[in-house]
């Protein structure tokens, strides 16, 4: 399973990096069809949205690529 990560207006540290890792890898036991994994977090900039830190996920497996997003205030 390949897993990547990127960002938008943050810095991955290492410490985000180990976090995002240690949470997604956890999905590789429902399945082992999965390819790759994309992450893309971002820090909106809009000062109007009070939940800026999103992350989302793009799931690639076998004839199928599954989405999710979620928005918090803590990147945590």
């Amino acid at each position: 399973m390949d897993i990547r990560i990127h960002g938008k207006n943050i810095e991955i540290t290492s410490d985000i990096k180990e976090y995002v890792i240690e949470k997604i890898s956890k999905i590789d036991r429902y399945s082992d069809r999965i390819i790759s994994i994309d992450i893309r977090l971002l820090v909106e900039r809009n000062p109007s949205i009070t939940a800026n830190n999103v992350a989302e996920a793009t799931l690639k497996t076998e004839g199928s690529v599954i989405r999710a997003k979620e928005a918090s205030t803590d990147m945590y």
